[in-house]
């Protein structure tokens, strides 16, 4: 006969949950510093948990000499393709030496040359014996004042309430015990997510990873089921490793310098890039051409460095050692194959987990985060990037054509350059060489006030012989419409040669407008004097971060509500308006509900990210029905009357895409519709 389940109820000022190294290491900082009670729980026990159980041979983290924390940030960001957060790896890596120095004290041993510095090992890293790295965190954690330890204890889910974290609850895995635990701030340090793809050989165990198969994602789970603010989890991680060791290459490729080469003896990497997404992809890549397996080429290494790599790997991964003594060969006798793991999630490598601040607090308030659990991408939120760039006042009218100059503080995250004349090709009028295939559509054009801010009504205009007189500048910054002066040209719609109305097959507009925004103007099409333009992808810009915040502040909040901000959704929509050509804003003052202010925020989005792959989500993110059902139109006669140009048919299943085949046979139900 069970026991019935018995219920603790603990209180606490500071809950950690996860006693791996990032938990530990938080635990000393904050007894340190403070007064407070703490209360670690880990499901495991804390002397050997979390992905340093095994030990480690070099600190990754470290400024060596002649280096500085900036170097850091940018051999980061260049490694993980500029999905990185500046801001959190700044902070981090000032405090990288001083971590280091703490461990040392604490009797880590650290590897040091005849002068007594540290041996380095590159630019950012320098050699340890690390074996006994997490049992002196734990003495550590163990010795310290106000702190108690929950060995066995697995944490389930956060107490949240209003925003804010008032604790967690879960259950000893020894006991029939079942735990309640309020605190006044918790910290989660559980880990990433391994174990959610199989390895890629079939006959490895599951356990046979770099990653502990222990770190389950737990705390990702209770994040979003708490409603923090989550980022990053399209990245995977997969490391290069050493063939069915899973140890670490970078100790042989580091230490020894070794290159990594196909079967051929063909030195491949500089072919492919040196960052750690480019070693892993070319080693896939040589293999995929027939030219692996793929090694390290470590043939031909001194006996000395032959040591020095047993050694290392006794440290971290002895089945490497093993596999060298049981082969009856040293490193310098055979090259090292090498191939990529199983993709894992975790924050140190691809930015996933909670956002956070530069104070390492997520989204609920009194909730931490630390280690792989915590996402280092995706941007601060709009209002502390409005703050950082200089409050509504930085927005200016240079944000309009953002697309000429790369330098524009408008943007925020941006794809590489690429030098051409594709885009001009594709929307250029025919008779600028052009095959006129972007068509905005009369519905669009309507959408644009009058330069007063007064929402412009069809067939009702101030100046009935010409509609777009007196309108929002705008207007003709992004569209070209009949009379519009484009490249010197005078372009004609109605009845032009070429550039009227299905003139010219396949390159003839079909609705009387021409794309205009994001074409450079100093492109030429023309044979013995074509000219081509560096172009850009922008990603995400400021001007989408001001109406995110309009959007959500109008919400939450209403027109006029400043939260803890200082301004209001009415604000920003008042400066976007402004700086665009609406002057005076006579319209806006008479938006008084929440209602009319959502479809004036709406209206300019619509307007301001034009043809920046929005439109489309946004109309199904509003699960506005009325928009996507609505035809397209034309104008045969420059704006005065409009046609229909195309039919839209749209069901509310709609609403949710299908999902493709092969994600069904993962398992995924597919949507109702499809």
């Amino acid at each position: 006969m069970s026991k019935p389940l018995q219920v603790k109820h603990l209180h606490t000022d500071v809950l950690i949950i996860g006693g791996g190294t990032a938990g530990c290491y938080a635990t000393l900082t904050i007894s340190r510093n403070s007064g407070l009670n703490i209360l670690v729980a880990e499901k495991a026990n804390i002397k050997r948990s979390g992905c340093l159980a095994a030990g480690v041979n070099a600190i990754n983290a470290y400024i060596v000499k002649g280096r500085r924390p900036q170097d850091y940030v940018d051999y980061a960001t260049k490694d993980a393709a500029g999905i990185v957060r500046n801001d959190l790896l700044l902070t981090a890596a000032e405090e990288f030496n001083e971590v280091t120095a703490d461990m040392e004290k604490l009797g880590l041993v650290i590897l040091k040359d005849e002068n007594g510095d540290y041996v380095a090992r590159g630019n950012r890293n320098i050699k340890i014996n690390g074996e006994n790295f997490k049992p002196l965190l734990a003495d550590a954690v163990y010795k310290s004042e106000n702190v108690d330890v929950l060995n066995y204890v697995n944490i389930t889910d956060l107490l949240t309430e209003n925003g804010r974290v008032y604790g967690a609850v879960g259950f000893s895995i020894m006991e029939e015990t079942a735990y309640v635990i309020h605190a006044k701030a918790v910290l989660i340090a559980t880990g990433g997510a391994a174990g959610l793809y199989k390895p890629n050989n079939p006959g490895f165990s599951r356990h046979k990873m770099w990653y502990p198969p222990f770190n389950t994602g737990a705390g990702y789970a209770m994040g979003i089921r708490s409603g923090a603010e989550m980022t990053t989890f399209e990245m995977r991680f997969i490391a290069l490793r050493c063939k069915d060791t899973i140890a670490p290459t970078g100790t042989i490729a580091q230490g020894v310098q070794a290159k990594q080469v196909n079967s051929k003896g063909e030195v491949y990497e500089h072919i492919y890039g040196l960052t750690t997404s480019q070693r892993v992809y070319g080693t896939v890549k040589e293999n995929q051409l027939g030219h692996g397996p793929c090694y390290l080429k470590t043939s031909g290494i001194t006996s000395e460095q032959d040591q020095d790599l047993l050694k290392a790997y006794l440290n971290m991964a002895p089945s490497q050692t093993l596999k060298w003594i049981e082969s009856g060969k040293m490193p310098s006798e055979q090259n090292v194959e090498i191939q990529g793991t199983e993709p894992y999630i975790v924050g140190g490598h691809t930015a996933s987990g909670f956002w956070v601040d530069t104070r390492r607090e997520t989204t609920i308030h009194g909730l931490y985060a630390a280690g792989d659990v915590a996402g280092g991408g995706g941007p601060p939120p709009p209002a502390e990037l409005i703050d950082a760039s200089g409050g509504i006042d930085a927005i200016d009218k240079s944000r309009i054509k953002f697309w000429l100059d790369d330098t524009s503080r408008e943007i925020v995250w941006r794809k590489d350059y690429y030098t051409g004349r594709d885009w001009e090709t594709t929307c250029f009028p025919p008779s600028l060489l052009g095959n006129g295939r972007m068509n905005p559509t009369q519905d669009f054009a309507d959408a644009f006030p009058y330069r007063n801010g007064v929402p412009y009504v069809p067939g009702n205009p101030s100046d009935p012989d010409d509609p777009y007189a007196g309108r929002d500048p705008r207007l003709d910054e992004y569209l070209i419409r009949n009379g519009s002066l484009f490249k010197d040209n005078v372009i004609n719609t109605v009845d032009g040669d070429v550039d009227g109305i299905d003139r010219k097959p396949s390159s003839s507009t079909t609705t009387g407008y021409y794309m205009k925004k994001l074409m450079n103007p100093s492109v030429n099409h023309t044979t013995g004097s074509v000219v081509t333009t560096r172009h850009f992808h922008t990603l995400l810009r400021m001007t989408e971060v001001y109406l995110i915040f309009a959007e959500a502040a109008n919400e939450a909040w209403g027109p006029d509500g400043q939260g803890t901000v200082g301004y209001s959704a009415r604000d920003v929509i008042a400066r976007i308006r402004s700086t665009g050509g609406i002057t005076p804003d006579q319209y806006l003052p008479t938006v008084a509900t929440q209602a009319d202010m959502r479809r004036l925020i709406r209206n300019e989005r619509r307007l301001e990210l034009a043809f920046e792959n929005q439109r489309f989500w946004d109309v199904r993110r509003w699960k506005d029905e009325q928009a996507m059902m609505r035809a397209a139109t034309g104008t045969r006669d420059g704006g005065k009357t409009a046609f229909e140009v195309e039919s839209r048919v749209f069901m509310d299943y709609m609403i949710y895409g299908p999902i493709p085949y092969d994600e069904q046979m993962k398992g995924l139900e597919q949507n109702r519709g499809w």
